[in-house]
Protein backbone atom coordinates (compact mmCIF):
# COMPACT_ATOMS: atom_id res chain seq x y z
CA UNK A 1 0.00 0.00 0.00
CA UNK A 2 1.28 3.40 -0.94
CA UNK A 3 0.46 6.31 1.41
CA UNK A 4 0.85 9.90 0.26
CA UNK A 5 0.27 12.62 2.82
CA UNK A 6 1.11 15.60 0.61
CA UNK A 7 -0.28 16.70 -2.72
CA UNK A 8 0.06 13.78 -5.13
CA UNK A 9 2.24 14.23 -8.21
CA UNK A 10 3.17 11.88 -11.04
CA UNK A 11 6.54 11.42 -9.33
CA UNK A 12 5.16 10.19 -6.00
CA UNK A 13 2.14 8.17 -7.17
CA UNK A 14 2.37 4.63 -8.51
CA UNK A 15 -0.47 4.86 -11.02
CA UNK A 16 -0.56 4.81 -14.82
CA UNK A 17 -0.36 8.39 -16.10
CA UNK A 18 -3.82 8.34 -17.69
CA UNK A 19 -5.38 7.11 -14.42
CA UNK A 20 -3.48 9.73 -12.41
CA UNK A 21 -4.71 12.46 -14.79
CA UNK A 22 -8.33 11.58 -13.95
CA UNK A 23 -7.55 11.37 -10.21
CA UNK A 24 -5.95 14.81 -10.34
CA UNK A 25 -9.04 16.28 -12.04
CA UNK A 26 -11.26 14.79 -9.33
CA UNK A 27 -9.02 16.17 -6.55
CA UNK A 28 -8.96 19.66 -8.07
CA UNK A 29 -12.67 19.90 -8.97
CA UNK A 30 -14.06 21.03 -5.57
CA UNK A 31 -11.43 23.77 -5.31
CA UNK A 32 -11.59 25.30 -8.77
CA UNK A 33 -7.87 25.13 -9.51
CA UNK A 34 -4.76 23.23 -8.51
CA UNK A 35 -3.30 26.01 -6.33
CA UNK A 36 -6.41 26.09 -4.12
CA UNK A 37 -6.49 22.29 -3.96
CA UNK A 38 -2.82 22.14 -2.92
CA UNK A 39 -3.44 24.80 -0.28
CA UNK A 40 -6.33 22.86 1.20
CA UNK A 41 -4.44 19.56 1.15
CA UNK A 42 -1.50 21.19 2.90
CA UNK A 43 -3.61 22.91 5.53
CA UNK A 44 -6.19 20.20 6.20
CA UNK A 45 -3.99 17.11 6.03
CA UNK A 46 -5.55 14.98 3.31
CA UNK A 47 -4.30 11.46 2.64
CA UNK A 48 -4.14 9.42 -0.56
CA UNK A 49 -3.74 5.66 -0.25
CA UNK A 50 -3.24 3.30 -3.18
CA UNK A 51 -4.02 -0.33 -2.45
CA UNK A 52 -3.17 -3.34 -4.65
CA UNK A 53 -4.48 -5.92 -2.20
CA UNK A 54 -6.95 -5.30 0.60
CA UNK A 55 -5.21 -8.00 2.65
CA UNK A 56 -2.42 -5.43 3.13
CA UNK A 57 -4.70 -3.59 5.55
CA UNK A 58 -4.68 -6.43 8.05
CA UNK A 59 -0.88 -6.20 8.26
CA UNK A 60 -0.88 -2.45 8.95
CA UNK A 61 -0.59 -1.13 12.51
CA UNK A 62 -3.98 -0.09 13.88
CA UNK A 63 -3.10 3.59 14.01
CA UNK A 64 -4.93 6.75 12.88
CA UNK A 65 -3.92 6.17 9.25
CA UNK A 66 -5.33 2.65 9.33
CA UNK A 67 -8.68 3.90 10.63
CA UNK A 68 -8.82 6.69 8.05
CA UNK A 69 -8.24 4.19 5.22
CA UNK A 70 -10.79 1.79 6.70
CA UNK A 71 -13.37 4.60 6.86
CA UNK A 72 -12.84 5.35 3.16
CA UNK A 73 -13.21 1.66 2.38
CA UNK A 74 -16.22 0.86 4.55
CA UNK A 75 -18.29 4.09 4.46
CA UNK A 76 -17.09 6.26 1.59
CA UNK A 77 -18.77 9.62 1.01
CA UNK A 78 -17.83 9.48 -2.68
CA UNK A 79 -17.11 6.59 -5.04
CA UNK A 80 -15.69 7.27 -8.50
CA UNK A 81 -14.95 4.78 -11.25
CA UNK A 82 -11.57 5.45 -12.84
CA UNK A 83 -10.12 4.21 -16.13
CA UNK A 84 -9.00 0.60 -16.44
CA UNK A 85 -11.22 -0.59 -13.53
CA UNK A 86 -9.45 1.46 -10.87
CA UNK A 87 -11.76 2.84 -8.19
CA UNK A 88 -11.53 5.95 -5.99
CA UNK A 89 -13.27 6.02 -2.62
CA UNK A 90 -13.25 9.16 -0.48
CA UNK A 91 -14.29 9.75 3.10
CA UNK A 92 -14.29 13.04 4.95
CA UNK A 93 -12.28 12.19 8.03
CA UNK A 94 -11.84 15.40 10.01
CA UNK A 95 -13.98 18.31 11.15
CA UNK A 96 -11.90 20.62 8.93
CA UNK A 97 -13.07 18.68 5.88
CA UNK A 98 -9.89 16.73 5.20
CA UNK A 99 -10.45 13.60 3.23
CA UNK A 100 -8.93 10.21 2.87
CA UNK A 101 -8.81 9.12 -0.74
CA UNK A 102 -8.40 5.41 -1.32
CA UNK A 103 -7.58 4.15 -4.78
CA UNK A 104 -8.15 0.46 -5.35
CA UNK A 105 -6.31 -1.12 -8.23
CA UNK A 106 -8.28 -3.45 -10.52
CA UNK A 107 -7.23 -6.54 -8.55
CA UNK A 108 -7.39 -5.14 -4.99
CA UNK A 109 -10.74 -6.69 -4.04
CA UNK A 110 -10.15 -9.91 -5.98
CA UNK A 111 -6.86 -10.64 -4.24
CA UNK A 112 -8.47 -10.10 -0.85
CA UNK A 113 -11.02 -12.84 -1.51
CA UNK A 114 -8.50 -15.45 -2.65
Amino acid sequence: MQLIEGWPTPDNVSLPHHVFAVVKQILIEPFGDEDNAIGFWTEAGCLLAICDDLRELSAKPKDATYYRVMQALSVPDVVEDLPDSYELLMAITTDSGAGTYLILTPDARTRATL
